[in-house]
């Protein structure tokens, strides 16, 4: 419960800063449960520490976007109280936020690796449909209880927190799925 009362004091206190860390870790965490799950079922040899940190500072860019979104944008379009804002949160959140947050994820990352426009507008083509529909799987209930039972300042803390499974199927879909879509993507481009 210490732990707790912490980190909502450092919420108030300093609460850009606070989610900021908190989503270094929890996008970090996603990587990692990642390339563990590669490690022990694809024979993954060596740890990629610079792939670890690439995800865990998208957390940290990606941070004030969540802020603007769950702390400001949304309460202001769907103030508390009526449960059909409850319900136009969910939708707004996976229509615009979900679309929104997955090009900046892949293009950020994809960036941060090095690749170049062309190379990032390819892959992006390949990964963003599949990717939303994994996510329309997941998100809708989580949000749905993010939006009606979580206090907003605690938002991005339950959001990050799911979203380190999360996370890690967008570290497989960024690392290893997206070898296999672009091959089969080429493969269809010949027949």
């Amino acid at each position: 419960m210490l732990l707790v009362k912490r980190y909502g004091k450092l919420l108030e206190e300093k609460p850009l800063t606070t989610k900021c860390i908190t989503s270094f870790f929890t996008f970090s965490m996603g990587d990692l449960i990642c390339q563990y799950l590669e490690t022990k079922y694809n024979d993954r040899k060596s740890w990629d520490y610079w792939r670890t940190f690439r995800q865990g500072s998208f957390g940290v860019a990606v941070t004030p976007y969540f802020h603007l979104q769950f702390s400001i944008i949304m309460p202001y379009l769907f103030p508390a109280g009526k449960r059909i804002n409850v319900i136009k949160s969910v939708v707004y959140g996976q229509t615009i936020g979900a679309s929104i947050f997955t090009v900046m994820f892949f293009t950020y990352v994809d960036t941060m690796s090095g690749k170049n426009f062309n190379q990032i507008k390819e892959e992006l083509k390949v990964k963003f449909v599949p990717t939303i529909y994994a996510n329309w799987t997941v998100w809708p209930y989580l949000n749905l209880i993010n939006f009606s039972l979580v206090p907003v300042p605690w938002r991005v803390l339950f959001s990050n927190t799911c979203g380190m499974f999360w996370n890690a199927y967008l570290s497989y879909v960024q690392n290893v799925k997206t070898k296999q879509m672009m091959l089969s993507s080429e493969q269809n481009k010949l027949l």
